[in-house]
């Protein structure tokens, strides 16, 4: 699935929600997964996402739930009725309550597979604003007390927050630039280093945090209840969530250039390898950046995960010739993000690396995932680099 993130603002969706989901009959409560992805995990009144409430999953934790349109008190029949509900934050299932669909003044509740929200509301100041007296706008915030205070303020977080997780990303391609001019003054060489290393742990730290406004919840169930399973369904819907971004990555030539900065310097590399097809090329890609660097480090590959399998072909790989060595592979039953981290902190301090390069993704788990994990257990004590794909 192509990423997607939230938006900075928590607009009013210029589309109406068309159902795609037609779960299999029975209790609404197994409505639940399709609401989810029917709704973009986020309140189809108030439009708060899951991650404005906690950035880690709201499953089980009561923070959203399935709201009637029209009240099961008001209408019996229409409980499990797939069409009369909708994915609710627990503030605005609780604020409506049995408020009717039509009130004593002839004002309708907006809905949200009939009504486009943005054609009745705007957003000011973090509030969703009723246009020009709309009636049944005015209602509809009224009854689910879409402008509590709660809700503003999550409003507000989420843009204040994004934004500045963005512009650490954003000063780190800025500032390296700077800090490679540096790198040709001799007397301001270490100083400028130290800079490079800093930036890309800033780097670093704001992908992770930006991971945070991804639009698919970490606990998001990859199948719903629907009678067609088809995998198409569980789509972040259109409208809601369009804001599309790819925070891990600079341009291509910027992260071969923080890598290259970051290499320098280094006295003994680790080098951890899968057995991926593309090994090869990605070994050949440090040997050039290696060579082009003019430094000869003593290079210590590793392959944690081997199931057995030859070594990648290392020969004619000038860069790597020096220190190789080849622990013995993890078992099987031992795989695993904390057994494999465990494993490299152990390899690096052993072989005194002061310098580790992941490669590619190992035992299925992504190098990101891996990277981050290392850097909270290593605190600082080597530097961690992904090798870019591109130049």
């Amino acid at each position: 699935m192509e990423p997607r993130y939230l938006d900075p603002k928590t607009l009013p969706p210029t589309r109406k929600v068309e159902r795609t989901h037609e779960p299999r009959g029975g209790s609404y409560t197994a409505f639940r997964q399709c609401l989810r992805w029917e709704f973009g995990f986020q309140c189809a009144f108030c439009l708060i996402h899951e991650r404005d409430l906690d950035p880690y999953g709201t499953e089980r934790a009561g923070l959203f739930g399935i709201e009637h349109f029209v009240p099961q008190k008001h209408d019996p029949e229409l409980r499990n009725e797939y069409s009369n509900c909708f994915y609710a934050c627990r503030f605005c299932n609780g604020a409506r309550g049995y408020k009717p669909v039509v009130d004593s003044q002839e004002r309708h509740l907006l809905h949200p597979c009939a009504n486009q929200w943005s054609a009745h509301f705007a957003l000011r100041s973090y509030e969703l604003v009723p246009l020009d007296s709309d009636q049944d706008a005015e209602y509809t915030r009224d009854a689910y007390d879409i402008n509590a205070p709660n809700k503003v303020t999550r409003r507000r977080v989420r843009r204040q927050e994004w934004k500045r997780v963005r512009g650490l990303i954003d000063d780190v391609s800025t500032q390296y630039a700077t800090a490679l001019r540096s790198l040709s003054v001799p007397e301001r060489r270490t100083e400028a280093r130290a800079t490079i290393t800093q930036l890309l742990r800033y780097h670093r730290d704001a992908v992770t945090g930006m991971r945070r406004f991804s639009s698919v919840p970490d606990d998001a169930a990859s199948r719903c209840n629907c009678r067609d399973a088809a995998a198409e369904r569980n789509s972040v819907r259109p409208g809601h969530l369009d804001y599309r971004l790819e925070p891990g990555n600079l341009r291509p030539s910027d992260g071969a250039r923080l890598f290259r900065l970051g290499l320098q310097g280094a006295s003994r590399i680790g080098l951890v390898v899968g057995m991926s097809v593309h090994t090869r090329a990605r070994l050949e890609l440090l040997d050039v950046t290696v060579r082009e660097l003019g430094e000869t480090p003593a290079i210590t590959i590793v392959c944690p995960y081997s199931l057995g399998q030859p070594a990648p072909d290392l020969d004619g790989i000038s860069g790597v010739v020096a220190g190789s060595d080849w622990p013995h592979p993890l078992p099987i039953d031992a795989v695993g993000e904390e057994a494999l981290v465990s494993e490299l902190v152990h390899w690096a301090h052993s072989c005194g690396i002061d310098t580790m390069v992941l490669c590619e993704p190992v035992c299925g788990i992504a190098r990101k995932d891996i990277a981050a994990e290392l850097e909270l257990e290593l605190d600082g004590a080597l530097r961690i680099l992904e090798l870019p794909t591109e130049r």
